[in-house]
């Protein structure tokens, strides 16, 4: 480690060469002052510099915009036995902060720590985190096949509706002291009347949501050309600051810049799958249940269930494909996807107890559609700074999500869920608020933050009405249940919320140089904050999916036209 200082008008360099015995090294550098900086690391030709005084690029070179912190790693291999590292501070802040941050900095004089590690044994850094997906899978994997077997076991068979309407008039059902408030009870004939459709129908929402998803897409497929192995170094010049990515703790194995990145997120995929697996389980093994057909119990919502896994593999699909290098030009089709996961979760506990809709079609599509291009309308303003710009998105986004949330409240929420519809409400107000003060928290934080308050607060309040109306229907083996599967997601949600302090760099609306001093450490080796927020995103997907699987077992024997709608 040396301790240098610089000017934009002096500029350092300093050359390393490679030990025989050490085929990588990470490069790390610091500083007290906020002053915009870059360092290069380029193979050792000359010149290493051009006659205005700028750093010449070699055929192999890497670069990369600082404030406080900077560092990367370098092999062997790509830059040759020696390389030059030149430290040169910027005239202005303009690469480092965003037009609406900069102010006037004169005093150009930068003091930087730099040092050059070796990195003797590697053999561990990317084995962690395989090791920790391959297990992380085994275990989503095992609590599938058990949640397969709850469910050969415990769920009903669907009549269709005339088969419902004959096994209902036929039913001799003695008095059942059930509800507190028996006038909502609703009969199961409701959910074939008033639009409600058949769900074979719902899964045409698929065909309009895959034409969507091409369309937000494009934008998206400048980046994916990052997942192919090598593909950066082959022009030897890597601008690393296109990449949000935490170089020192980034796996670079069969490569990819970050394979942790990549399988941690493919986390979610396993999810979706294998829970897809087990809707269409009888139509895969071609094998019909020998249960006869019933009228009791709340009704399956496959169609809407299916939704849900699709958003989740999608979400786990693209990033898996993008993490490979993240940038904020792809940050909208993330959004995207997570609305697409979090609105459908939310229509599937809405469709439990009210079945089917229509508009559920559009709804999911549509806000979901306009969640992305308020993401990337973000980006776009990011990039020109331009206040009137600022005020249309913030604007757009708080009409958008309170308007979306006072449709559903007003429209439908039953008149018994008053406090539901206001407690939807005063978030979407509250979140929309607070995007309007912080300056470095983006509307695409917020969005993220309203969907999962509002699926959670949607969880909460179902558990609270079954308590209220159902609770004379609970077992003893129900209660332990449904207690295990509470106690075991808070310290998983706790967790999660702890993670998530830990900023993602591209979430926040910070240059790569600023965001890159969230979360420069690794918390093992090949695993940073971010593959840790992939896991425990899957681990939420997991629970939530048992839970709700589970919830309404409790009525499985109960007549549908008995049944509460809340």
């Amino acid at each position: 480690m040396f301790n240098t200082s610089a000017s934009p008008s002096e500029p350092r360099y300093f050359m390393y060469t490679f030990p025989d015995y050490v085929e990588k090294v990470n490069v790390r550098i610091t500083s007290d002052s906020d002053v915009c900086a870059k360092i290069y690391a380029r193979k050792a030709n000359c010149p290493a510099f051009d006659a205005s005084g700028l750093v010449e690029l070699s055929d192999s070179s890497y670069y990369q915009s600082f404030t406080t912190f900077g560092g990367f790693s370098l092999r062997k291999s790509d830059i040759g036995p020696k390389f030059h590292l030149a430290f040169t501070v910027e005239p202005d802040d303009v690469v480092c902060e965003t037009y609406t941050n900069l102010t006037e900095n004169p005093y150009r004089v930068k003091n930087v720590n730099i040092s050059v590690i070796p990195i003797f044994d590697e053999t561990v850094q990317p084995i962690v985190p395989v090791v920790l997906y391959i297990s992380v899978s085994f275990a989503v994997i095992v609590m599938t096949y058990f949640q397969c077997k709850w469910l050969n076991r415990n769920e009903n068979n669907e009549p269709n509706s005339q088969q419902e309407i004959d096994s209902e008039n036929s039913l001799v059902v003695d008095k059942i002291i059930l509800f507190d408030k028996p006038a909502n009870i609703v009969s199961y004939n409701k959910y074939h009347k008033n639009k409600l459709i058949n769900e074979s129908k719902y899964f045409n929402f698929l065909l309009f949501q895959f034409i969507t998803t091409i369309i937000l897409s494009v934008p998206v497929l400048q980046q994916l050309k990052s997942i192919f192995p090598n593909e950066n170094t082959l022009t030897k010049n890597v601008n690393l600051d296109n990449c949000y990515l935490n170089y020192l703790c980034s796996s670079s194995v069969f490569g990819f810049n970050c394979f942790n990145g990549m399988i941690s997120s493919n986390s979610m995929v396993v999810v979706g799958v294998v829970n897809l697996f087990i809707v269409f389980r009888k139509k895969i093994f071609k094998y019909k249940s020998p249960k006869p057909t019933t009228a009791h119990g709340v009704q399956k919502q496959d169609a809407a269930k299916v939704v849900t896994l699709l958003g989740m593999f999608a979400m786990g699909l693209f990033w898996t494909l993008i993490s490979n290098c993240p940038h904020k030009s792809s940050l909208h089709f993330y959004t995207y996807t997570h609305s697409w996961t979090f609105i459908s979760a939310f229509m599937w506990l809405h469709a439990k107890r009210h079945g089917t809709h229509v508009w559920q079609h559009f709804f999911i599509i549509a806000l979901s559609s306009v969640y992305g291009c308020l993401s990337f309308l973000e980006y776009a303003y990011e990039m020109t700074s331009n206040y009137v710009a600022f005020l249309f998105k913030n604007i757009l986004f708080v009409f958008v999500c309170v308007s979306s949330t006072v449709f559903i409240a007003f429209n439908y929420v039953y008149e018994s869920k008053k406090v539901f519809a206001v407690g939807l409400i005063l978030l979407s107000v509250g979140w929309s608020v607070f995007s309007f003060y912080p300056d470095d928290i983006s509307v695409t934080k917020c969005i993220f933050c309203l969907e999962q308050c509002q699926v959670g607060f949607y969880l909460v309040y179902y558990v609270v009405q079954k308590i209220r109306f159902e609770r004379s229907t609970f077992n003893r083996k129900f209660v332990l249940t449904l207690v295990l599967i509470i106690l075991t997601s808070i310290p998983v949600i706790i967790f999660y919320l702890i993670i998530i302090n830990y900023e993602s760099p591209w979430y926040l609306l910070w240059t790569p140089a600023k965001s890159r001093t969230l979360n420069r450490e690794c918390i093992t080796p090949g695993i940073d904050w971010a593959d840790m927020d992939y896991y425990m995103t899957s681990a939420i997907f997991i629970l939530f999916i048992i839970f709700m699987d589970f919830i309404d077992s409790n009525v499985k024997h109960i007549p549908k036209k008995h049944i509460f709608v809340f």
